[in-house]
């Protein structure tokens, strides 16, 4: 519609002159600084926690970027009279106030647009750890998001062909309907987009409700991680406000005034969208004292399928029968090597000057279990991680915020002699270089020693982290170790050409930053090895490991639930080559569970077995500890074995 000069100046005859510009200026860059400041922690936690930006941090730089220009737009508009009724601005101002106003809604339309494609393409990470929901409605829903608001802008700002001036010169908009279209055009497809917008924030909002939904947490964490990533509910009722304010777009009248009101509900929209994507990536700034405690974290191998990655996921399995072997008796152990440091280590010194294991059954007393922390930097679990999922704090236990429970373990049935005992090490290497020092030894040792039949070693698996740590210090190794007995043990501890010779070499070149750390295990459920299949592991051959320890708020009902498991596992799922479960008696409520893939896709089919999932659902409210601090993924490295026979295939096997 046409400017008609008399009818306006009739209607304003009776306005103050008074000024809504003093209101658009503190909305606006109060605003602004709150989403600047957000947006910058969110890059600082990011860089902290991930050392790296991903996609949707861009795109979300964008939006911002496209905030500050429609703020700085809007001060120039502000200064030259935007806020004043028309008939008090001097026409010298005019055109630069409708200029810059006009402009000013450019980057108001496309900063919430990009806004909303970066929630998008985070949400498309988190997704991602959850094979149940699909991708691509969120694909065809950041397709339409752009083409809608891309043709609205195009819409509104060529409806006057190349007379673009005609916004803001005031001998045009005289003439505006022989220039230009039909203004009512671009309002209706501007109730349309913001139709559009509006509808997209309730799906922003809906979807991760329903990823949280899939989830094992407990009812009190999901309202929490909820009220983060469903913030998109504010961006949806600021996304209403801005379209029912869309009408001021077709009434060329008091334009200078009457325009503030959808200003400034672009501006709360645009920056709510901005605020509400980036609040929930300022979770791992949130200090841990200030963490609540939630109920205990499931296992990796107690999560749904729902909630495993399509792509990238490494499951854990749980499954072992359920007859439980519960013995008590004390042994010694002595060797006359010096370790590193007794006391640390948990040994006691004998009268000799020697060192004595102690165990409960042969388990060793060195019972400080460490929580094996690497990065797993795969973006849709680092994302989770950051949000507060669960999954992707199972892969990320670096980013983990709240306060558990220590590790644990449990019991079972055997196919293996119930006299075996397991050893599981972990090791700090010093450095990368004394790393591949002490892998050179430990290799060398299980080559020339623990391949031979004497040494009684029936497994030897060492392995890395599946995805290595940056920081040196936080290297680690770790290993299994099973023997046929605990007099395997004690002979391997008195070993004197590989056993103490390693401990020695290991203390004079000072290749560890802290003492390694010995747990003794009993094997009591499920397979070590199929029958058949005793080999060692070539590097590079892809076998991947997962262990896993958790405490049962029942170990017998827990066994009896997830007992029916193993046949399966051993039937139908080749691709398995190690599902095994370790307890120890001095902790009656522990399983260690270590199980070994072929590679990656045995792991995924693994994961998505309706029968995992059935054992899953069961065992959930049985659990009672946090399974996020317990569960670590690796890489199996080259000359292990695993075996049923002392020197596993032998020393001659081909590798």
């Amino acid at each position: 519609m046409a400017l008609d000069v008399q009818s306006l100046l009739e209607s304003l005859s009776d306005a103050p002159d008074v000024s809504q510009g003093p209101v658009l200026e503190r909305v606006i860059w109060t605003l602004l600084a709150f989403s600047i400041l957000i947006v910058a922690l969110r890059f600082y936690a990011k860089i902290k926690e991930a050392r790296r930006l991903f996609l949707d941090d861009y795109l979300m730089l964008i939006a911002l970027a496209f905030a500050i220009a429609h703020a700085a737009l809007t001060q120039v508009s502000v200064d030259a009279g935007l806020g004043r009724h028309i008939v008090y601005i001097p026409l010298g101002h005019l055109r630069r106030t409708m200029k810059y106003g006009v402009l000013s809604l450019l980057p108001g339309f496309l900063s919430p647009m990009f806004g909303r494609l970066s929630f998008s393409c985070t949400l498309l990470y988190l997704i991602d750890t959850d094979a149940r929901i699909k991708s691509w409605p969120v694909y065809a829903s950041i397709f339409m998001q752009a083409a809608i608001n891309i043709i609205g802008v195009i819409v509104f700002y060529s409806q006057c062909g190349s007379e673009v001036d005609a916004f803001w010169t005031l001998e045009k908009q005289l003439r505006f309907d022989e220039i230009c279209w039909n203004p009512r055009i671009q309002t209706d497809y501007g109730y349309f987009m913001g139709s559009w917008n509006t509808v997209t924030d309730v799906y922003l909002a809906v979807l991760p409700a329903i990823l949280i939904h899939h989830t094992t947490m407990s009812l009190k964490r999901k309202v929490g991680v909820a009220a983060l990533l469903c913030l998109s509910f504010l961006a949806m009722t600021s996304s209403i406000v801005k379209t029912y304010e869309a009408k001021v777009l077709s009434v060329f009248s008091d334009y200078t005034y009457s325009l503030c009101a959808y200003v400034i509900a672009l501006s709360v929209e645009l920056n709510v969208v901005i605020i509400t994507a980036s609040l929930p990536f300022l979770r791992p700034l949130v200090p841990k004292k200030w963490q609540t405690r939630h109920r205990p974290l499931p296992a990796l191998h107690d999560i749904p399928i729902h909630q495993r990655t399509r792509q990238g996921h490494i499951p854990l399995s749980s499954g072992f029968t359920s007859k439980n072997h519960s013995r008590t008796n004390t042994i010694e152990m002595t060797s006359p090597i010096s370790p590193m440091s007794p006391d640390a280590m948990g040994f006691q010194p004998a009268a000799s000057g020697n060192w004595v294991l102690r165990s409960d059954h042969g388990a060793i007393t060195v019972t400080t279990e460490v929580e094996v922390t690497y990065e797993k930097m795969e973006a849709p679990f680092l994302h989770a991680a950051l949000v507060g999922l669960i999954q992707g704090e199972m892969m990320n236990p670096r980013l983990r915020r709240t306060v558990y429970s220590r590790e644990n373990s449990r019991q079972s049935d055997a196919i293996m002699a119930d006299n075996s005992i397991a050893l599981l090490c972990n090791i700090y290497p010093a450095s990368s270089e004394k790393q591949k020092r002490v892998l050179s030894l430990l290799q060398n040792g299980a080559k020339n020693y623990y391949r031979n039949p004497s040494s009684q070693c029936t497994t030897w698996s060492y392995m890395t982290p599946l995805s290595p740590p940056k920081d040196s210090s936080k290297l680690i190794l770790s290993g299994l170790e099973i023997y046929t007995d605990k007099s395997a043990l004690q002979q391997q501890i008195n070993d004197k050409e590989f056993f103490q010779s390693y401990h020695n070499t290991a203390k004079s070149e000072q290749l560890y930053r802290q003492d390694e750390e010995l747990v003794a295990w009993y094997f009591t459920s499920g397979f070590v090895v199929r029958e058949g299949s005793e080999h060692a592991t070539p590097f590079g051959s892809g076998n991947l490991i997962s262990q896993t320890k958790f405490v049962c708020k029942d170990r017998k009902q827990v066994l009896e639930t997830l007992g029916g498991f193993v046949p399966f596992v051993r039937e139908k799922e080749p691709g398995v080559l190690t599902y095994a479960a370790f307890t120890r008696p001095k902790a009656p409520k522990e399983i260690l569970l270590f199980v070994r893939y072929e590679n990656k896709e045995a792991m995924m089919g693994h994961s998505k077995c309706k029968e995992h999932v059935d054992v899953v659902k069961k065992i959930i409210p049985q659990i009672e500890n946090d399974m996020g601090k317990s569960t670590t993924m690796w890489l199996e490295i080259d000359e292990s074995f695993v075996s049923s026979k002392a020197g596993g295939p032998g020393a001659g096997a081909k590798l």
